[in-house]
């Protein structure tokens, strides 16, 4: 009659074993310090943009290994069409615990046509490969190419 407790058992054990080695997704977030990037650039020339985030996560971002965090941006003109040479996501300096914040830079090539542009920002997580921007609205600084 109890002959099917030990099935019982190892069931119950397997659930709690799974439990007690389950890696949980915590949700990323961070908030906007400042950004700062020049307003006009002659074209092709290069410049720098400076994007200060704090990290509103529950973990620390990490600036390698999977899961790493890194400032994503990518340049586009008025159509929403992006200029052709996005530079590489760009990591922190440092690993952010959470509540701390830390300036990203990146040299940036200006597109070769004059025009006006926007560069948009973007804190993102890399894993596998694959870069997602982490729950945080982009960052959106305009930029002229002037002769």
């Amino acid at each position: 009659m109890f002959g099917n407790a030990n099935i019982f058992s190892d069931i119950s054990r397997q659930a709690r074993l799974l439990a007690a080695t389950a890696t949980v997704a915590l949700p990323m977030t961070a908030a906007w310090v400042t950004i700062e990037a020049p307003a006009r650039v002659a074209p092709g020339a290069r410049f720098r943009l400076e994007a200060r985030a704090r990290n509103l996560s529950a973990v620390t971002w990490e600036r390698a290994g999977e899961g790493r965090v890194a400032l994503d941006v990518l340049v586009v003109d008025q159509n929403g069409n992006p200029w052709p040479r996005p530079p590489r996501p760009t990591p922190p300096a440092y690993p952010v615990p959470p509540g701390g914040a830390t300036t990203f830079r990146v040299e940036l090539a200006a597109p070769d046509i004059p025009g006006r542009y926007n560069v948009l920002v973007g804190v993102a997580t890399i894993r596998k490969g694959k870069v997602t921007l982490i729950d945080m609205p982009p960052m959106k600084s305009a930029l002229e190419v002037t002769q």
